[in-house]
Order: structure tokens, then C-alpha cells, then sequence
């Protein structure tokens, strides 16, 4: 999001059962205090994988489990559709009157 200067996004997870839609806003703060992590962690010349947790993992979980909280919504679960070349199958239970 931050790269692409986007405030807002439609988050899709899709399986051949159904297909689930969140919208996320951005969040500045989690994202400066994350990337601030990466950077110090990744950035130097010759970096390896940490063996360590960072001192403040505990604070961005927090901050991760408010943006969850405050930043992310359900909109809806849908049921998927799945094409192949041979046909095409919809999974429709009955209650979606868009299908």
C-alpha cells in the first residue's frame, strides 16, 4: 500500500469453495515502525536471517492485532467460481442471488 500511495484496498482470499473480500485502510504508524525493523535488520551489506526476535516484538504485535482490529473489515464471502477448459462449475448453495 505504501508504495502504490494507496489508502485503501480490496483484500481477496479465494479458495474453490468461496471466495471472502476485506477492505484494509493503511496504517502510517505500523507501516514505519515494520519497515524501520526490516531495514535494520536486511539492510546492512553481508545481512543474514536474524536469530532474534526484535526488542519491541511484543509492541508491533500489539500494533498488528489493533490494525486487525481497527483497519480491516469483512465485507462479504461469496461462493467461487472455478473455469477449466473442459467446463465450467459454480458452487451455489441457494442464497446468493447474484450467482
Amino acid at each position: 500500500m505504501a508504495c502504490c500511495d494507496c489508502d485503501d484496498l480490496l483484500f481477496t482470499c479465494w479458495s474453490k469453495t468461496s471466495t471472502t473480500v476485506f477492505k484494509v485502510t493503511f496504517d502510517e504508524t505500523l507501516w514505519t515502525v515494520i519497515w524501520k525493523e526490516l531495514t535494520a535488520a536486511y539492510n546492512a551489506e553481508g545481512s543474514k536471517r536474524p536469530k532474534r526476535f526484535p526488542e519491541n516484538k511484543r509492541k508491533i504485535e500489539e500494533m498488528i492485532n489493533e490494525f486487525r482490529r481497527n483497519c480491516v473489515t469483512f465485507i462479504r464471502e461469496f461462493p467461487s467460481c472455478h473455469v477449466s477448459a473442459s467446463h465450467t462449475e459454480v458452487n451455489y448453495d441457494g442464497r446468493n442471488e447474484y450467482v
